[in-house]
This record gives structure tokens, C-alpha cells and sequence, in this order.
């Protein structure tokens, strides 16, 4: 999981680290799939978290293609608006899975 400052878009140091950690799981499992799922926050607009949710789930793939990743391998989505439990941080958030 990649965590996001409010209205970002933009991988910190942490989100780089995560990216590059996926990055070399897939390089260990070179026959999965890696679905990438970008989430934002209630806050706004739907239309405008909708956007969020998929530029940050679009920033975490390019960082996975830039480490090698290759792009038929990655698909990404994006969930929008959702609410969290404990911590807004939650919401800000993409979330990387791998499947065969």
C-alpha cells in the first residue's frame, strides 16, 4: 500500500519505497498480474476524488514500469471516493495486488 498527502498525486520517499518494493515482488513472480487501485478521500467533489483516485493509482504504475515493470503486466483502476475508519491517511491511498 501507497499513502498519499492530501491532494497529491506526487510519490513521496515512502511511496517510492512501496513502488519499488511491488517492483521486485513482480520481478520475483514474473507470470502474475499486478493490478493497481488508487483511492481518495470524501472530500470534494466525487468527480474530483474520481480524478484523484486515478492519478495516483497512474503514478504508482509509471513508477512500476520505470522499475521494469512490464505494462501488459500492470492494470490499473480506480475506486474513488470511500470513507475511513480510523485516519483520513487511509482513504489517500493506492493499494497493489498480484495475481497469476
Amino acid at each position: 500500500t501507497v499513502f498519499f498527502t492530501p491532494d497529491s498525486s506526487t510519490l513521496d520517499a515512502a511511496g517510492q519505497a512501496g513502488g519499488q518494493g511491488a517492483a521486485t515482488r513482480a520481478a520475483r513472480f514474473p507470470n502474475s498480474r499486478v493490478t493497481v487501485m488508487g483511492y481518495a478521500g470524501r472530500v470534494g467533489e466525487p468527480a474530483a476524488s474520481q480524478a484523484m483516485s486515478r492519478q495516483r493509482a497512474e503514478a504508482v504504475a509509471a513508477g512500476l514500469r520505470a522499475a521494469g515493470v512490464a505494462p501488459g503486466r500492470i492494470s490499473v483502476a480506480a475506486r474513488g471516493p470511500v470513507s475511513f475508519d480510523l485516519a483520513p491517511v487511509e482513504s489517500r491511498r493506492v493499494e497493489i495486488h498480484f495475481s497469476e
